[in-house]
């Protein structure tokens, strides 16, 4: 074999080791990042009057009061609950699509179980009702109704007796009972420092 035929030979050789080396890359599947796929647009505007409600989504405390937003939700059907302390739970189903905005809007003040009542005793009766600092048209035994669930602040004041305060609870559509008994000032005076001006 004379020299330029060896050249020849490895030549073509070299070209088919190329050749298959391309082609097996070729063959080869092309790894890429799959694409992520766009994050659901489902969407809740929940609102309650009063607002300040905490919002549960399916049982779960999202961290959100009202008025605010629920966003990137899958279709379907949630169960909205709206808390608050001293008020009733109350749960909205909805229907979420990608294509109409869903709203939950509850007014709690215009349903009447949310109310609460007080009943005010004191020992003796006849004494004035102050709530809130509101003199009542009241005197005990009283019973206060449809009051919005909440703490108040409770007065009573008797001539001839020291007067007394009770800080109370109302729950929705509960009737909480409170008393107190007045001590007659006329035969005994005891003055502290909390219910006088006496300087400690």
């Amino acid at each position: 074999m004379n020299k330029n035929n060896y050249i020849h030979i490895l030549s073509i050789k070299f070209l088919l080791i190329i050749f298959l080396a391309l082609n097996s890359a070729c063959d080869k599947e092309v790894s890429r990042t799959p694409v992520a796929p766009p994050p659901p647009e489902g969407f809740i505007y929940v609102n309650s009057t009063p607002e300040g409600y905490a919002i549960y989504k399916n049982g779960r405390n999202t961290g959100s009061f009202t008025p605010d937003s629920l966003t990137f939700l899958e279709p379907g059907q949630y169960e909205i609950t709206l808390k608050k302390l001293y008020w009733r739970d109350t749960t909205v189903v909805v229907d979420v699509t990608m294509d109409k905005l869903a709203v939950v809007d509850v007014d709690f003040l215009a349903n009447p179980s949310m109310y609460g009542d007080l009943i005010l005793i004191s020992v003796p009766a006849g004494a004035q009702v102050i709530l809130n600092d509101s003199l009542l048209n009241e005197t005990t035994p009283a019973t206060l109704k449809s009051l919005l669930p909440g703490s108040y602040n409770v007065s009573f004041f008797l001539e001839n007796f020291r007067s007394e305060k009770l800080d109370v609870i109302v729950e929705s559509g509960k009737q909480n009972q409170y008393s107190t008994a007045l001590r007659d000032s006329s035969v005994w005076v005891d003055f502290q420092v909390f219910n006088s001006q006496i300087q400690s």
